[in-house]
């Protein structure tokens, strides 16, 4: 992840995994779910991804504070992304940190 001038290394270990699991009181993969209400897809809160992100920057960058990851947040906004460009990341960061297999094709697989 690019922010800036700065690049982040974003994974989830199992610690990281763990803490989120209790901050969030759920599992991470939760945040996505496809649950209607009154016929409207729910969208993750901003502080659920906010705090993926966080636990994400945490496994690299481990004296990130959160105050850290709002000023991310906010300039990863400024810079014209939007939410939705947020939670593809953070699936990215799931796939990578084995919490979903990642998409391969076998290469082998005919078409």
């Amino acid at each position: 992840m690019t922010v800036g001038d700065k690049d982040y290394k974003l994974r989830i270990g199992c610690a990281e995994a763990v803490d989120l699991e209790e901050k969030l009181g759920k599992h991470p993969l939760n945040i996505f779910s496809k649950a209607q209400e009154g016929g409207i897809p729910r969208m993750p809160k901003i502080s659920d991804l906010v705090f993926c992100l966080y636990y994400a920057l945490l496994h690299y960058q481990p004296k990130t504070e959160l105050k850290d990851v709002y000023e991310i947040y906010d300039k990863y906004m400024d810079e014209g992304h939007q939410q939705s460009d947020l939670i593809l990341l953070l699936m990215k960061v799931f796939e990578v940190s084995g919490f979903v297999r990642e998409d391969k094709k076998d290469s082998t697989e005919k078409n």
